[in-house]
């Protein structure tokens, strides 16, 4: 069983969960229809807050408000439909334009100093 940490809920549920908050239903109402925890919806509304979320001017809520972050590391191996050996369509493309950007970049560095 893992530990409670390690629960990741969908964008939906923290939405909900944002939604519910600021609608003013009580915390234990909130926590038993979405199962988040007191202090997961008190980080996920300063989170909103910090994302750009202003309930004095709109309460329109954006995925962007509670959608995951960029996670550090590696980015996973992605195989082609017919197996492990073959390319991703546009995938030399946009090597080639990251190559080219981080050229650009390192020029213009050189031309500062």
């Amino acid at each position: 069983m893992p530990n409670k940490q390690s629960i990741n809920y969908d964008p939906g549920t923290r939405l909900q969960a944002l939604a519910l908050a600021e609608a003013g239903i009580p915390l234990p109402i909130i926590q038993a229809v979405t199962k988040l925890s007191r202090q997961s919806i008190y980080r996920l509304k300063r989170q909103a807050r910090e994302r750009g979320f202003d309930p004095a001017v709109s309460l329109q809520l954006k995925l962007e408000y509670v959608a995951d972050r960029p996670r550090s590391g590696r980015p996973r191996a992605v195989a082609g439909v017919n197996g492990a050996g073959s390319e991703v369509e546009g995938g030399e493309a946009a090597v080639g334009a990251a190559v080219d950007e981080q050229a650009a970049l390192e020029t213009a560095n050189e031309e500062r100093e």
